[in-house]
This record gives structure tokens, C-alpha cells and sequence, in this order.
């Protein structure tokens, strides 16, 4: 029985004992969280988030099995989507335990499963380790991969991906593509590939999972405020062209500070022809490493990396969500006591954002009309009136964003 890597980095068996439509003969495909041992003892240092069992396929027809078993309540499918809605993307074990009730609960409930998927390796491991493999990934059934909506990638090296390259192939354009940067890389280190030259940290080549993927939305986590790289060459320019929405994703107790050099390196703007907006979001729920000191050189802390952003796309808008849940580091104290209301510090980002804006353009080509019209782009939503906006749904799943709000009550 052939062990190899999942869609989402698990472990599969293969029974061939039935016909499947445009796939290998299969009829169950069942997933763990353990350690993938091929039989010739090479290792997958790759996870998924599923934490049950679950079935890539419908289960099979029992109709001929000689114990009875109960009888489902035919429920309509209406009440049946009314109980799925109420399921997060993260409960997987749930979602697997509700296809396993029935070929129609399958129907019913797969493309809610397999909407998200999640690629990460399963542990850290040097760039130049080399991950052999005999028997190739699987591929994903064509059924699966029409209800794909979010691909979800993790900062990772050259064998873990090239692994998993036939697993995104002919994906058809998605949602919402996240890419998970390290957060114990230094802020200049964060790339979401290495290579199998490089490095530790360092860019490597075109990653090979990201090849072809297209999203409207391109969600980047654990992103530095310090030093954004967005030009990162392991990412394909084919994955920027339909991008509209872009959305940083910062830790609360990480803010930036005006007075430290930052680094901005992006793509070209003819590179992103359909880039409308930009959102930078601080998550309240997330602890970076802190790799600056509290000394007087941090006094004012500032998003001086967003102001190159706003410089860089003058046509793009930007709004940055929930900037009061960040920290003045220089009152930081081993706990996130904030010494000011969310309100407060947000007025307080926002009238330094402006000011550096004006700074930064004053003497430059900008004239003084293009800085006040270029101020009005800039907007700043708390996170419950981010959350009354549409869109989000695409980016986030809900039980993510219930955690955020429990945050932001207990914090103040």
C-alpha cells in the first residue's frame, strides 16, 4: 500500500478496488497527521491541518453488506447547508465526520472541505537537505479542484515544494492566495521561499508550488514593517497580474518605528495592473519575536514602510485596520498593557502616517495638490468597521476573526 504526500502534505493509502472518474483506480483515500515513512524509508517533512480522519471520496456503496444499518432522517438540503454554514474552514474533523455519513452528505459538504487548502512543511529543516521520493504526489481529482476557492502556502525550501509541484497544476484562478512568512526570520529575511543554494533566509528561486497560481485577492502573513519584500523572485510575476486586493498582515506588537531605516522592495506598477487596494491589518492575537531594543532611537514608532507603499502605487488605495491594537514599544512591558485607548492610539498613528506622508513627498516631484488628493486615499477603520465591510469572507475565516475580537476585548 503506497504511502505518499496528500494535497495538503498528509499521508494517503490507496486501495484499488474501485473506478473513479478521471482519477487512479481508488476507493478510499484516508488522511493522518503522522510522520509520511515512504516504504523506501524516505521521510516527507510535510503536515496538514486535519486533526480526523477524513475521505478524499464518497464512501462506498455498502448496499450489499449483510448488517443493516440505520437509516439517515432525509432532512432537505437546505436545512443540511444551514448546519454546514454553521462549521468553520478550521474544523476539519467535523466537516470529515459529516462526509462520512453519507454519499449525499458528501454531495453535500466537500466543497466546503476542500475549499480551503493548506500546503506546510512539517518541521524546519536546512534548505540543503535533500527530501528524495520514489513514488510522486497525488494529484488532486479534477472534482476537488473546481471548489478550491484559498490556497494557503508556507514559508518553506526548494525539495519540500518541488515535492508538491503536480499538486496546483491546471488550478483554476482562486479567491484568495495566503502566503505564511517565517516569523522567527529577521524583518530583511522573511521571504516565503529559499532556495536550494541559498542560504537559510534568503530568496531562493520561483517557487514551484506558486507557479501558475492566479488569485484576486494575495493575503502576506507575519509581514515586517521594517522591511517588506514583495519583489521576492520565488514568487512568479504571473501570480501578481489579476491581483486586486492586496492584504498585509502585521502582529499588533510590532508597529514599525520612523526613526529605523526601512526596506521596500515591490513589484513594478505595471506589474499589477488591477492592484485597487491595499490593506494593512494588525492582528491583535499575534506575538512576533522582538529583534529591535527599546532605547531612545525607537521613541516614535511609525509605519514608514507604508508611506514607501503609498509613494510607490499613488493610485492604489490604502486602509490600515485596527492600528490601535499597536504597541508604543517604548512603554512596552513584559505584558501588551495597552497605556491608551484603541481609539486614542489609532489618532495617533494616523496623524504621524500623515505627517511622515507630507514629509517624505515635500521637495520631491509631488506637488502640494497631489499630497492633500493622495492624503484622501488613506484611510483608517477599526476592526469592527473593517468587519462590516464585504470581502473579507474571501480573506479570512470566521473563526480567525471571532479570536481577533475576543483579543481586542480583553486588551482594553
Amino acid at each position: 500500500m503506497p504511502f505518499c504526500p496528500s494535497p495538503g502534505g498528509v499521508r494517503m493509502a490507496y486501495h484499488d478496488t474501485a473506478e473513479v472518474s478521471g482519477a487512479q483506480p481508488i476507493s478510499e483515500v484516508y488522511c493522518t497527521t503522522d510522520p509520511i515513512v515512504s516504504p523506501n524509508s524516505h521521510r516527507y517533512p510535510t503536515r496538514f491541518s486535519l486533526n480526523n480522519s477524513q475521505h478524499l471520496l464518497p464512501p462506498p456503496d455498502t448496499s450489499s453488506a449483510t448488517t443493516p444499518t440505520p437509516s439517515i432522517p432525509q432532512l432537505p438540503d437546505e436545512i443540511l447547508q444551514l448546519i454546514l454554514s454553521n462549521f468553520s474552514s478550521y474544523d476539519q474533523g467535523t466537516l470529515s465526520s459529516f462526509d462520512l455519513a453519507s454519499k449525499h452528505f458528501y454531495s453535500l459538504s466537500y466543497p466546503k472541505l476542500w475549499s480551503w487548502l493548506r500546503l506546510s512543511p512539517q518541521e524546519e529543516y536546512h534548505p540543503t537537505d535533500i527530501v528524495e521520493s520514489d513514488d510522486p504526489p497525488p494529484s488532486i481529482l479534477i472534482e476537488v479542484k473546481k471548489v478550491i476557492k484559498k490556497v494557503t502556502i508556507t514559508s518553506h525550501a526548494d525539495p519540500w515544494c518541488l515535492e508538491l509541484s503536480t499538486l496546483t497544476n491546471d488550478l483554476p484562478d482562486i479567491a484568495a492566495l495566503e502566503l505564511v512568512l517565517n516569523p522567527r526570520e529577521i524583518d530583511s529575511q522573511r521571504f516565503i521561499h529559499a532556495g536550494i543554494s541559498c542560504q537559510p533566509g534568503n530568496p531562493g528561486d520561483e517557487c514551484h508550488v506558486l507557479q501558475g497560481l492566479q488569485a484576486k485577492n494575495l493575503i502576506i502573513r507575519n509581514v515586517s514593517t521594517y522591511a517588506l519584500h514583495l519583489y521576492d523572485k520565488s514568487i512568479n510575476l504571473k501570480s501578481w497580474s489579476k491581483v486586486k486586493n492586496l492584504i498585509l498582515v502585521s502582529p499588533g506588537s510590532e508597529p514599525g518605528c520612523w526613526s529605523r531605516q526601512a526596506a521596500l522592495c515591490s513589484p513594478e506598477k505595471s506589474r499589477v495592473p488591477h492592484l485597487k487596494r491595499i490593506y494593512w491589518i494588525f492582528d491583535p492575537t499575534s506575538e512576533l519575536p522582538q529583534f529591535h531594543s527599546h532605547g531612545e532611537n525607537h521613541k516614535m514608532p511609525f509605519l514608514k514602510t507604508l508611506i514607501y507603499l503609498i509613494i510607490r502605487y499613488p493610485e492604489v488605495g490604502v486602509i490600515l485596520v485596527n492600528s490601535g491594537c499597536t504597541e508604543d514599544i517604548t512603554n512596552c512591558t513584559n505584558g501588551r498593557v495597552m497605556q491608551k485607548t484603541c481609539e486614542e492610539r489609532q489618532r495617533e498613528v494616523e496623524s504621524l502616517l500623515r505627517e511622515g506622508i507630507e514629509q517624505m513627498c515635500n521637495g520631491s516631484f509631488w506637488l502640494s495638490e497631489d499630497i492633500e488628493s493622495r492624503q484622501k486615499t488613506v484611510e483608517f477603520k477599526t476592526l469592527q468597521e473593517f468587519l462590516q465591510d464585504d470581502g473579507w469572507e474571501d480573506w479570512f475565516d470566521w473563526k480567525e476573526v471571532e479570536g481577533w475580537k475576543k483579543s481586542m476585548s480583553e486588551m482594553y
